[in-house]
């Protein structure tokens, strides 16, 4: 019979300082309804920057909107945490979108070692 590994469902997210320190690591899992909220968090900060952007709303609505979407996504406590490291909100939501798109590049890449693996072996 067919050996198979179980894949991890959380990716971990380090966060290193200029020394490669980490200094702080958040998790997403994997699962669909993550994925789905992940998706959704992005699309709604993409919309949410542009009204921000227009309308020149204030920091409090800035920070509480990041807030939700990075604890959505990551758990409860992460924009604190991502927050007591880098105290800019500015920073936080590139931080948000790096992780988006470092996820989707992990995800993608596994897929397509799958693919290779299945046909080479």
């Amino acid at each position: 019979m067919v050996k198979i590994d179980l894949l991890d469902t959380r990716l971990e997210i380090p966060f290193q300082d200029k020394e490669g320190n980490v200094v702080e690591t958040l998790y997403f899992d994997r699962s669909d309804e993550s994925l789905q909220k992940l998706e959704k968090s992005i699309k709604a900060v993409e919309k949410k920057s542009k009204e921000l952007e227009s309308i020149g709303s204030g920091w409090e609505s800035s920070k509480s909107f990041t807030k939700e979407a990075i604890d959505t996504v990551f758990g409860d406590g992460s924009f604190d945490k991502l927050y007591s490291i880098s105290p800019s909100i500015q920073i936080i939501m590139v931080y948000f979108l790096k992780m988006a798109v470092g996820i989707h590049k992990e995800i993608e890449e596994e897929q397509s070692e799958e693919k290779l693996k299945k046909y080479l072996g």
